[in-house]
C-alpha cells in the first residue's frame, strides 16, 4: 500500500524493513557457511549451536542488562513460541498469574489466559511499567516489553530490565524471563 508523503504508516504487525541492513545480513549468509566445519551443516542440537548462544548472551548483557550463561538460554521459533513455553513453566512452578503491561497487547492477553493463567495488567507510564503497582499486585512473573512498549511506544529511561531487576531482587523472589525479539538487534536507533 502506497502512504502519501508526510503521512505515516501506524498499523501494528509490521516492520519497517526499509531499515533492514540488508548488506550486513548478505555478508553474514555469505561468511557463515563459508567459515563452518564439517558440523555445523548437520543438525544443531536442540538446545541450539554453542556458539550462537555465546554470541546472544553477549548481546542480551551488552544491551538489555540481563546476564546469563548460554547453556540457560533458549532460542525459540518465535515470541508465541517463548510466551507458550514461559506460561507451561510458570503453571508447573505455581503460578497462577502473570503481570502485564496495561495497555498492552490484546492478543498477548489473550494467549496468556488460554495457556492457563490469569494476565494482571499492570499500568504503563511515561517511564514505562510502573513497578510500585506491580510490587503490590502479588504477581510473582513479569512479562514486560524489551525496548518501546506496545501500544503507547514509550521508551522507559531506565529500561524495563533495570526497574524490574530492582522489583525482581525484592523477597519473594520472582521470575523475570527475557522475551527479546531479533529485530532488536539490527533495528537503527539502537546498536547492538
Amino acid at each position: 500500500m502506497d502512504v502519501p508523503e508526510g503521512t505515516w504508516d501506524l498499523r501494528t504487525g509490521t516492520s519497517d524493513i526499509a531499515a533492514f541492513p540488508r548488506q550486513d545480513w548478505i555478508r553474514s549468509v555469505t561468511a557463515v557457511p563459508a567459515d563452518a566445519g564439517g558440523a555445523e551443516p548437520g543438525y544443531s542440537p536442540p538446545s541450539g549451536v554453542p556458539q550462537a548462544g555465546h554470541v546472544l548472551i553477549g548481546y542480551l548483557g551488552r544491551v538489555r542488562g540481563v546476564h546469563a550463561r548460554p547453556e540457560n538460554l533458549m532460542v525459540t521459533a518465535g515470541f508465541a513460541q517463548g510466551l507458550a513455553l514461559l506460561c507451561k513453566v510458570l503453571r508447573e512452578r505455581g503460578h497462577d498469574t502473570l503481570a502485564v503491561e496495561d495497555p498492552g497487547h490484546p492478543g498477548e492477553w489473550e494467549f496468556i489466559a488460554g495457556a492457563g493463567l490469569r494476565p494482571v495488567g499492570i499500568l504503563v507510564d511515561e517511564d514505562g511499567i510502573r513497578v510500585d503497582l506491580l510490587a503490590a499486585s502479588g504477581a510473582r512473573a513479569v512479562l514486560t516489553t524489551p525496548g518501546n512498549q506496545f501500544p503507547t511506544g514509550v521508551a522507559p529511561r531506565t529500561g524495563p530490565p533495570a526497574i524490574v531487576l530492582g522489583y525482581a531482587s525484592t523477597p519473594p523472589k520472582t521470575l523475570r524471563v527475557a522475551l527479546e525479539k531479533l529485530g532488536a538487534c539490527v533495528r537503527g536507533d539502537r546498536r547492538a
